[in-house]
């Protein structure tokens, strides 16, 4: 029952997702960022636009944050384990 439970949850949680992004991309558009110059160095200043569609007048301006994430894995292939 709770094996039942859980994938109706799963399910729900899925569906729930899709309709925020939906209406996230029909509000927003196509987000996306244009470089200033290609290509660049990792670890060196990268400056460029961000396009975005808003619908309403901004007299003030935006904050955004734009983050860069550093993710490193190791392990994931297929190599023999050594005993």
């Amino acid at each position: 029952m709770f094996l039942v439970l859980g994938f109706n949850l799963i399910g729900a949680i899925l569906i729930v997702e899709a309709a925020r992004a939906t209406i996230r991309h029909r509000r927003f558009g196509d987000s996306y960022f244009e470089f200033d110059t290609l290509p660049f160095s990792p670890g060196e200043r990268v400056g460029g636009r961000i396009h975005l569609k808003l619908d309403a007048r901004v007299e003030h301006g935006i904050d955004l944050r734009l983050a860069c994430v550093r993710k490193i894995v190791s392990g994931s292939g297929k190599q023999p384990q050594h005993e």
